[in-house]
């Protein structure tokens, strides 16, 4: 590990129609090599629909949240990250490189 080493955390609750391609996104950065991200982390916070069948496809931890919100979700991850930078990102973002594709 080193100091630059990053956690993706994503806080969701019923997002099955953007969790896959928020996922897909972050774990083909994650794949590169030449980023910082080494673990993404997924807080499901009670989804009642198919987002958990969903994020089971990739390769992230995914925890269960208490049902109180985001931010409550958020401190869950960031408490398990393994590494020293914790970047947040809402489960109806995509990061780069899926955008840059178009």
């Amino acid at each position: 590990m080193t100091t630059d080493s990053v956690t993706l955390v994503v806080p969701g609750r019923n997002c099955a129609r953007t969790i896959r391609l928020c996922l897909a996104s972050a774990t083909a950065l994650a794949d590169t090599g030449s980023s910082s991200l080494r673990e993404i982390i997924f807080v499901d916070d009670g989804s009642t629909d198919e987002t958990a069948k969903i994020v089971a496809e990739f390769d992230v931890t995914c925890l269960s949240g208490d049902g109180r919100g985001p931010g409550s979700a958020r401190n869950i991850g960031w408490r398990a990250a393994k590494h020293p930078l914790i970047w947040f990102m809402d489960s109806d973002c995509v990061p780069p490189p899926l955008l840059q594709r178009g």
